[in-house]
């Protein structure tokens, strides 16, 4: 089984936090009390067998008792490679100054399968002469975030312990990323801008960043530009339709080799706020 690319990569983040940060769940805005978001990205366009991703995230703020409930369901296929994962997470919210201090929790189960059967040309005794493998494991993560009217910053490592196999733990290897962002200017004004900051980071591979900017035009309307540094140059674009639907667009502009054989990227998402 291929073992790339096993964290999701999503380039409109900001209404996918949850994915990745436990601590996200039951944060919300504008008397909102819960959400939830359809996501799709397909990655590397023209490419064969390029990630396709698929992705269900919903949460709920009990405010009573400062707990947040989040649930995240999401599909990843990439060429003969699946997977499906499943996670729940749990945060409770501490008044801190001006803001919350949200810290997290996440069980997930995740299954990953190799479709060997479908290779070509396969001859007697080639590795990949025998029938589609499939196995699952379950993991334990957790994050923190601190969140006001114009701020955010957090850290999450979704997978700190994974229970499997040691031979099938590496299909699940150790992410912690850091996130932060701010909003510019008074809330009301017409125009806003935020600053935005991704890190990725795992131990295999060079730390992973993206820096963005995005624009508020009436609290309703959110164009972006980022940079995935050495990778790729993304636009996005949220729109508020109403008080409760969301609408958020993105598209990468390929900057690494890959450019040679790959159109690019492009990934959507919806999303319902209950108020």
């Amino acid at each position: 089984m291929s073992q790339a690319q096993q964290e999701l990569q999503l380039s409109n983040d900001r209404f996918t936090l949850l994915q990745f940060n436990p601590a996200h769940a039951g944060i919300h805005q504008d008397d909102a009390y819960a959400s939830a978001y359809l996501s799709y990205r397909n990655q590397w366009l023209g490419f064969e067998g390029s990630p396709k991703t698929y992705s269900l995230l919903t949460d709920y703020l009990i405010e009573d008792y400062n707990i947040g409930l989040g649930l995240s369901l999401f599909s990843d296929n990439i060429g003969l490679d699946s997977k499906l994962e499943v996670a729940g997470n749990y945060s409770y919210r501490i008044n801190l100054n001006e803001g919350f201090l949200n810290i997290g929790i996440r069980t997930a189960f995740s299954s990953f399968g190799s479709e060997f059967g479908k290779v070509r040309n396969v001859e007697a005794g080639d590795i990949y002469d025998q029938a589609d493998a499939r196995l699952s494991l379950f993991s334990v993560g957790a994050g923190i975030m601190y969140h006001s009217e114009n701020l955010r910053i957090g850290i999450s490592v979704p997978s700190i312990a994974v229970f499997a196999n040691a031979e099938n733990s590496r299909f699940k290897e150790r992410h912690i990323y850091f996130h932060a962002s701010t909003k510019l200017g008074d809330p009301g004004d017409f125009i806003r801008l935020e600053p935005t900051l991704l890190f990725k980071y795992q131990q295999a591979v060079p730390i992973q960043a993206k820096i963005g900017l995005i624009g508020w035009i009436n609290e309703s309307i959110t164009p972006g530009m980022h940079y995935r540094w050495d990778d790729a140059l993304v636009f996005s674009l949220g729109w508020l339709l109403d008080d409760r639907l969301q609408l958020g667009l993105a598209y990468d502009f390929t900057l690494s080799k890959l450019r040679l054989v790959s159109d690019n990227s492009f990934e959507v998402q919806l999303g319902y706020r209950f108020l």
